[in-house]
């Protein structure tokens, strides 16, 4: 099987593990990038400039959403994370993206991915484990009831 680098970077950020369970929901981020859309330029030095800075202020309107929806559900779900962890990443092939990861019990991981194109939750808990399964499925339900949900009311 091929791998691209996309996947290699997916398993990187969230490794497989057969003794872990891995509850993965998507939802559509603010804006698709197509080169249709993007206005690139190239100068002599064949380097890209990318017109306007409208994709920041985007990127940061799709992570406020997807921490926003996050936080309901942790709400709805009565359960309260112990630790959380912001980063930043520069990916060369989809571009900027926040990851965020959240640390619900001492087995179950959340990461929120949030990039223009989409914004992906992965919820990771043990598969054996009655009390992770328990709070990862109580967190799945609220999370997929909150993106049902129009944000601003």
């Amino acid at each position: 099987m091929l791998k691209t680098s996309q996947s290699n970077i997916d398993e990187h950020l969230y490794p497989v593990r057969k003794e872990y369970e891995q509850i993965v929901i998507t939802a559509p981020g603010p804006k698709t990038l197509s080169k249709s859309e993007e206005n690139i330029e190239e100068d002599e030095e064949d380097t890209l400039i990318i017109e306007g800075g409208e994709s920041g202020k985007e990127l940061y309107s799709a992570f406020n959403s997807a921490v926003l929806a996050f936080t309901r559900a942790l709400v709805r779900a009565r359960v309260e994370p112990i630790h959380m962890k912001l980063n930043v990443d520069n990916g060369e092939q989809e571009g900027d993206r926040v990851v965020l990861s959240a640390l619900l019990d001492s087995d179950v991981e959340v990461k929120i991915e949030a990039s223009l194109s989409k914004i992906k939750y992965l919820i990771v808990f043990p598969k054996h484990d009655k009390k992770s399964r328990r709070i990862a499925r109580k967190l799945e339900n609220a999370l997929l009831n909150v993106l049902q949900e129009p944000l601003t009311a």
